[in-house]
């Protein structure tokens, strides 16, 4: 088990694959991340609590805190590996990453009306 700033993430291990998958414990949201190694695990961990937190202070919303349950408005955040590395390829948070993304998809989708 990974802990970090009083989260804790369950490892499970995909030995045909090669991979290491981690998803943080006891919160509604989903947060998830996966690596090659012990080491990157851990980095990647931390990587993805630091954008979650990120992301909920940017969108003014209440992070999930272990054993907390969250009230109704709480967005879940689904964090899946590829979304992660999509962001950190672009050095960009996950929030803004998605922004940017849905900003580009919805300029496209209104382009026949213009």
């Amino acid at each position: 088990m990974l802990e970090y700033k009083g989260y804790t993430a369950e490892i499970e291990v995909d030995i045909q694959a090669g991979v290491l998958h981690g998803r943080v414990r006891d919160i509604q949201d989903v947060v998830t991340f996966e690596a090659e190694t012990a080491a990157e695990l851990e980095r990647k961990f931390r990587r993805c609590i630091d954008v979650y937190l990120e992301f909920c202070q940017e969108t003014q919303q209440e992070p999930n805190r272990p054993g907390l349950q969250p009230d109704s408005k709480t967005i879940a955040l689904k964090a899946t590996p590829d979304l992660c590395r999509a962001a950190d390829h672009a050095g960009k948070s996950i929030d803004s990453w998605a922004q940017d993304v849905l900003s580009e998809a919805a300029r496209r989708s209104l382009e026949p009306f213009a």
